[in-house]
């Protein structure tokens, strides 16, 4: 019916389309034109309006900025900025995650790390936590160095009860190690 149409945003879709396609660089000319006359670039980009003007509730973009111009990534920035709903982002260009990302999530080795927080903002994060396991493996290292030298004391001067004791911190130390080692 006319009034689901309307309130679809009907009469608006071409007008919304066409700044969509104006804001990624490209005119009105692209709708006159047959599909396989389109280089890669043009149907990316125009493949993107038609998704920006459908108002989806969830993106999943990949590469998004790959052929688009300066204008048309920041256009497209700027799109992002006041979207409502949720985008999920692959991307190599740091400019653009830090301009747009709210949220940052790292896959690796079979695991995701998500905190909040832009590109630049997770990879400060990840290095003082990285900074931090490492300073807490070389206190663990020392301590155990010193557990070992006090446990072969122990040893030498048949100090059983006191050696096995030790032999255990030892070896809850070894374990902490490596645990810490496998997070770095």
């Amino acid at each position: 019916t006319i009034r689901s149409f309307e309130a679809l945003g009907g009469y608006g879709f071409q007008a919304d389309l066409l700044v969509a396609l104006y804001g990624l660089g490209l005119s009105d000319q692209i709708l006159r034109r047959p599909l396989n006359t389109l280089s890669g670039g043009e149907r990316m980009r125009s493949a993107l309006a038609h998704i920006i003007v459908s108002r989806p509730d969830l993106l999943l973009l990949d590469e998004p900025t790959n052929h688009l111009d300066i204008d048309g990534i920041e256009w497209l920035e700027e799109w992002l900025s006041s979207f409502s709903g949720t985008v999920i982002v692959i991307s190599h260009d740091r400019s653009f995650l830090d301009n747009i990302a709210t949220h940052t999530a790292l896959l690796s080795q079979g695991k995701m790390t998500v905190r909040a927080g832009n590109y630049s903002e997770f990879k400060e994060t990840e290095a003082m936590i990285h900074f931090s396991r490492e300073r807490e493996l070389k206190k663990l290292q020392e301590t155990l160095k010193h557990e070992q030298k006090v446990t072969q004391t122990m040893f030498s001067h048949r100090k059983m009860n006191q050696y096995h004791s030790r032999e255990k911190r030892v070896a809850k130390l070894s374990r902490q190690i490596n645990e810490v080692e496998k997070n770095l």
